[in-house]
Order: structure tokens, then C-alpha cells, then sequence
């Protein structure tokens, strides 16, 4: 990867997640492996250490967390920024690629907003699954009913 797609990795992960996430991954982003499309050769996903890390998105040019950058994100920034804190009886459903409902939702970041990646932990801060926000961080507080994120991936997979 080239200096300039380091930068423009790292500005898309600023807008999206914010600064301190993208400082997070600044340290990773020299040691991933990218792959292109075959058509356009334009970057799609990025691999660390083998691993899957993360995939650009080509309809929106965002990013679709895996489990491994939820943990990278995990560690560096306090709960419960981008973040679900999830009831201890449904973690093993979770952990297993469950949605997480509202009405097992705990806390959350109130900035989420729906169509947000964000990541489910348990109430201890292990992280359980990575997926996408169905309603905002207001919307989950105040529903009892539905599903709050829908999870693309649990941990133990």
C-alpha cells in the first residue's frame, strides 16, 4: 500500500469512527495486507496478520468491522464508544451471530446512529459480535421491541 492509500485509509476511518480510532489503526495500517477487485483494483478488504481486518464497502466507501478490528477497537477507546453493553443471559446467542434486541441492551453510545458499525460487549467489556446499527443509540433506550444491531459476525465464529 502506498503512502497516499495509507492516508486515504486512514481519513475514511477519522470520518467514519473518529480521530481516535483512526490512530488506533495508524499503527496497523503499514503491516496490512490489502486485496484489490479484480475489475477495478480498487482496495476491498485488508487483511493483518492473515486475518481478516476490515472491508471497504463499495456501494458507501465505508467500512464493515470483522471481529478482529472490533477488538483493536475494543482495547483503545473507553466504554462505550461505539459500543452496546449486552445483558449477560443472551452473550452466548450473541457470540454465536445473534442480533442483539433492544430490550437486552444495557447501555450503549447514545451517538450511534442507525446504520453505524458498532460492536456488542458483554457487561464485563468482552467483546461478543461486530455488526450494523438498525436504530439510533435513542431509538434502543426508549424501544423495548426490535432488533438493535444486526450482527455480522460473533466472535466465536
Amino acid at each position: 500500500m502506498t503512502p497516499d492509500e495509507q492516508r486515504y485509509v486512514l481519513d475514511i476511518l477519522n470520518y467514519q469512527f473518529g480521530e481516535d480510532v483512526a490512530s488506533a489503526f495508524s499503527k496497523f495500517i503499514p503491516h496490512v495486507e490489502v486485496r484489490r477487485s479484480p475489475s477495478t483494483w480498487r482496495m476491498r478488504s485488508f487483511r493483518l496478520n492473515g486475518r481478516l481486518l476490515m472491508v471497504l464497502r463499495a456501494q458507501d466507501n465505508m467500512f464493515s468491522l470483522t471481529p478482529l478490528a472490533g477488538e483493536i477497537i475494543s482495547r483503545s477507546l473507553p466504554s462505550p464508544r461505539l459500543r452496546l453493553i449486552v445483558m449477560d443471559d443472551v452473550s452466548q446467542f450473541i457470540l454465536e451471530g445473534g442480533d442483539v434486541f433492544c430490550k437486552h441492551v444495557i447501555d450503549l453510545d447514545p451517538t450511534l446512529r442507525a446504520g453505524d458499525e458498532a460492536i456488542a460487549v458483554s457487561k464485563d467489556g468482552k467483546p461478543l459480535a461486530v455488526g450494523r446499527m438498525n436504530l439510533s443509540g435513542e431509538e434502543v433506550r426508549s424501544y423495548k421491541r426490535g432488533v438493535a444491531l444486526f450482527v455480522r459476525r460473533g466472535f466465536k465464529e
